[in-house]
């Protein structure tokens, strides 16, 4: 989920020659080819698999996160909710496990876990994961004059250089999150969505994914400090549709890996508490706003990369 921690660490040339039009379009076409394949074997959307999806997605996760939360619980921090919060989180990855086979059976389940240790995938798409995000970050603190607590080089370093160590460690394996939610929204949801339409599934994940944090609207540290949820909440689900136009072409781009969108998704975590942490904002709903904004940029460029390389089809 998009709760912002983190574990900080402080811290070719490409053809020798002028590439031609032709060598462009036949690159181009390549790619091109590569997606479709990767298309072909996106799950069907059946609405029994869907059904199925979504009861056992909320089903787990909320009663998780409304039944298991103790008295007394305000805080996301509170050591009580920690592992109840945990718990709750891999409601999408076991509502995916179940639907899969609901839809096509024992191969299309088999299909989907494969895709769980698919980390298989272009170079360029672990670069672009694990880098654009927190130089866009930079690049917008950097611009409005933000100062740095500990120096804009060292927190440079510690936001885009040590990205990697910091998104694999704070983001996966003590963060909440990216591991139980992307085997099921990206790994099976979105890419059954976009079977029908490429433009309108990562506005309906956007939605989806929001509602289903509604048991921890409650928390103000969720709500980034922020009173009216219905404000928050308006921007809250805008950075989620641009995560999801993001996270969905890049499971494209790397013909199906789920790995690559976990750590796409530890990465959106990591970056907010980083820069959140290593930059003085004038308060939490100001730096709430920025990133909102960053995650919509992020989006767009996302977008406009898709049509250029021609995966995205007339929806």
């Amino acid at each position: 989920m998009n709760r912002f921690s983190i574990a900080l660490i402080t811290v070719h040339n490409v053809g020798r020659t002028r590439p031609t039009v032709s060598h462009l379009q036949e690159r181009r076409h390549a790619i091109v080819t590569e997606l479709g394949k990767s298309d072909m074997l996106a799950p069907q959307l059946r609405p029994a698999a869907v059904l199925v999806f979504f009861l056992i997605a909320f089903g787990w996760s909320w009663g998780w996160w409304i039944l298991g939360r103790p008295v007394g619980v305000s805080d996301l921090s509170d050591d009580r909710f920690t592992n109840i919060l945990l718990c709750g989180s891999f409601g999408p990855m076991i509502a995916a496990f179940v639907a899969s086979f609901v839809a096509g059976g024992a191969g299309a389940t088999k299909s989907w876990l494969g895709s769980l240790i698919k980390f298989r995938a272009p170079w360029w798409c672990y670069l672009y994961t694990f880098l654009l995000l927190p130089l866009l970050a930079l690049i917008a603190v950097t611009m409005l004059g933000m100062e740095a607590k500990i120096g804009w080089a060292k927190a440079a370093g510690t936001l885009v250089i040590a990205m990697v160590p910091n998104a694999i460690i704070g983001g996966i394996v003590f963060g909440q999150g990216p591991l139980g939610e992307e085997p099921g929204w990206r790994g099976w949801l979105q890419p059954a969505a976009e079977k029908r339409s490429l433009f309108w599934a990562p506005v309906f994940l956007g939605i989806i994914w929001a509602a289903w944090h509604a048991p921890l609207f409650g928390f103000e540290s969720f709500r980034q400090g922020i009173a009216s949820i219905p404000i928050w909440l308006t921007g809250y689900t805008i950075s989620l549709i641009a995560a999801s136009c993001a996270f969905g072409a890049l499971y494209r781009w790397s013909r199906g890996s789920v790995p690559i969108c976990v750590f796409a998704h530890a990465v959106l975590n990591i970056t907010a508490a980083s820069t959140s942490r290593l930059w003085a904002f004038d308060s939490s709903e100001y730096f709430f706003w920025f990133y909102v904004v960053v995650l919509t940029i992020f989006g767009v460029i996302t977008v406009c990369v898709d049509r250029l390389l021609g995966s995205r089809k007339t929806a």
